[in-house]
């Protein structure tokens, strides 16, 4: 009988030490994606990079890594659009 209230007790145990676990690697897993989230916020807004203009129609072009992309699609805009004028900057 002994043996059986220590078994149920070792369980009991375990099934609490397991329990607690599965929360607290949740609460971790949750405070990851919020650190994630705002770190990529912040890499976001502070990156450099480049960005297109059309002055003819006001469209802003997306984030660029490189000029020669951002000149790319800025030249290719013009081409479909005759008469509009596009410069690309660094931001």
């Amino acid at each position: 009988m002994k043996k059986i209230i220590s078994a149920l007790f070792l369980l009991l145990c375990l099934g609490s030490v397991v329990s607690y676990t599965a929360v607290e690697s949740q609460a971790k897993s949750t405070v990851l994606e919020q650190t994630t989230e705002e770190s990529l916020t912040n890499e976001a807004a502070s990156r450099s990079g480049y960005r297109w203009r059309c002055d003819s129609c006001g469209y802003t072009s997306e984030w660029h890594a490189f000029a020669n992309t951002a000149v790319k699609r800025a030249n290719e805009h013009m081409s479909k659009n005759p008469g509009h004028i596009a410069y690309t900057y660094r931001v």
